[in-house]
């Protein structure tokens, strides 16, 4: 969670559900390092690969989700989130429905060797696609008034 987050009265309960404060300007070695420990040692980690709030099609991602995954050998798996846009106005909580994908396998780069920037980017690139194919496949149709 973006670390402009963690401020009161929410700091708790952020903390309490286990989420990490990041820093999204750059790169935040910090969470980096707890994220590689939590997925080493068999944890999972959460990650919204388009880096804040966009129109949820998944048209870009960060690197984060394509290092994690190359780096630690940790499966990615793809999860569309639907009816999120209102969950931020108002008192009244929006029905969300989520639908989780087919687990990737995006490889293993070795403990010692370089994670190169390609490597990286097609990585992010196959867990993007992935997404975005979740989200369109299980878009709920408008209906027209």
């Amino acid at each position: 969670v973006k670390v402009e987050a963690f401020r009161p009265p929410v700091t708790g309960f952020l903390r309490s559900t286990g989420q990490i404060p990041v820093i999204r300007d750059r790169a935040d070695l910090g969470a980096v390092r707890l994220c590689l420990q939590l997925l080493r040692a068999g944890g999972a980690i959460g990650i919204f690969p388009e880096g804040a709030r966009g129109d949820g099609l998944a048209r870009t991602a960060k690197p984060g989700v394509g290092y994690f995954a190359v780096r630690t050998g940790a499966l990615v798996v793809p999860v569309a989130a639907h009816g999120t846009e209102g969950l931020a106005q108002g008192l009244r909580r929006p029905v969300v429905r989520l639908t989780i994908g087919e687990p990737l396998d995006l490889g293993r780069v070795p403990d010692g060797q370089v994670v190169t920037r390609q490597r990286m980017r097609d990585a992010t690139e196959q867990a993007r696609a992935a997404l975005a194919a979740l989200v369109l496949a299980t878009q709920p149709q408008r209906v027209a008034a």
